[in-house]
């Protein structure tokens, strides 16, 4: 999309649509939930949760990203008994933390240009590219023992 002009990010080449991997789900949740604690948000937020768990559908189908008002919010927002518009208030306040925490892991720090706070879309999909490098370094790390 057109948000990576804004941002020197680093984007992977042919990340997949789907992120199957060697990785159970529960270790997956796991590896989301260190990368976005590596980002500054700590899991007493709301959002952090919301974030694990839109991720889990975005890594089962990345179409996904597309749809977070349509099918995934409202998902999450079942799943964890609350609402739609809670869901995606939370999420933006997790990642407003993670933007004003100035720590070497922080969000700001990924981006070159820190006039832009990401949408909840772009930290999703940065995210969604995050944790497919990690699952893609530790298959590489594997297969040369």
């Amino acid at each position: 999309g057109g948000w990576l002009l804004l941002f020197e990010v680093r984007i992977l080449d042919n990340p997949p649509e789907k992120i199957d991997a060697i990785h159970n789900p529960d270790s997956l949740d796991v590896l989301i939930g260190k990368t976005i604690y590596s980002f500054g948000i700590p899991p007493m937020v709301r959002g952090y949760q919301y974030i694990i768990e839109a991720e889990l559908m975005i890594v089962e189908d990345r179409s996904r990203i597309l749809l977070l008002v349509d099918e995934v919010y409202p998902n999450v927002a079942v799943k964890c008994y609350t609402t739609v518009s809670r869901v995606e208030r939370a999420i933006k306040h997790a990642i407003e933390i993670s933007w004003s925490w100035s720590g070497c892991g922080s969000l700001k720090k990924q981006y070159s240009n820190d006039l832009f706070i990401p949408t909840n879309k772009q930290f999703l999909e940065f995210l969604y590219q995050r944790v497919f490098q990690s699952i893609k370094n530790d298959i590489d790390n594997t297969s040369l023992t």
